[in-house]
C-alpha cells in the first residue's frame, strides 16, 4: 500500500495542486484509488517515520508543501 501511495502524491499533485505546486492540507479519510492518502500522509509527517524516510522521499514531500511536524 506504501508504494502505491507515494505514487500517488505525484498524481494529487497534478489533480490537486494550488498554483505554486504545493498540495492543500489532505486530511484522513481523502482516498485516492481506494487508499486513505490523508492517512499516510500523516503518518509520513510523524517525527520518526519522518527521520526513516530516505532523503529523497522527504524531499518529495518538501516538494508538494509537507514536512515532518
Amino acid at each position: 500500500m506504501a508504494a502505491g501511495l507515494a505514487a500517488a502524491l505525484p498524481r494529487a499533485r497534478g489533480i490537486w495542486s494550488r498554483a505554486d505546486g504545493s498540495l492543500p492540507e489532505i486530511q484522513p479519510g481523502v482516498l485516492m484509488d481506494g487508499d486513505d492518502l490523508g492517512k499516510w500522509l500523516q503518518q509520513q509527517k510523524q517525527p520518526a517515520t519522518w527521520a526513516r524516510l530516505l532523503p529523497e522521499q522527504q524531499e518529495r514531500l518538501v516538494r508538494v508543501g509537507h514536512q515532518a511536524v
